[in-house]
């Protein structure tokens, strides 16, 4: 049997962590379409970073966030959910996730 599905995140029954401001980091890809990548989280084994790009150099309203989700624990993590917020003033469209199973993540 899988283990039970978990809460959104943080799925984790502990005090809040703390949010930070980190440097962002360049994107490797160095196309028309540069990108930085940001964490936004990390507790206890699970990180999300943020990718951010903006396809359209010339639309300084149009961006691109694609968040990922890396599980460093020892089991996957099942329910995903993910809520965001934004000012009255944004537009924002949220496609569904690829899975609502974060996998262990291998490596680094």
């Amino acid at each position: 049997p899988h283990p039970p599905p978990a809460a959104p995140p943080p799925a984790i029954s502990s005090p809040a962590p703390t949010m930070s401001a980190p440097s962002p980091t360049p994107s490797a890809s160095s196309s028309a379409s540069s990108s930085i990548t940001v964490q936004g989280f990390t507790h206890q084994g699970l990180t999300v970073e943020f990718e951010c790009s903006k396809t359209d150099a010339w639309n300084k309203q149009h961006s691109l966030l694609v968040a990922k989700f890396i599980n460093k624990t020892d089991a996957p993590l099942y329910g995903l959910h993910l809520q965001v917020a934004v000012p009255k003033y944004v537009t924002m469209e949220m496609k569904p996730p690829t899975s609502t199973t974060v996998p262990v993540t291998a490596g680094s």
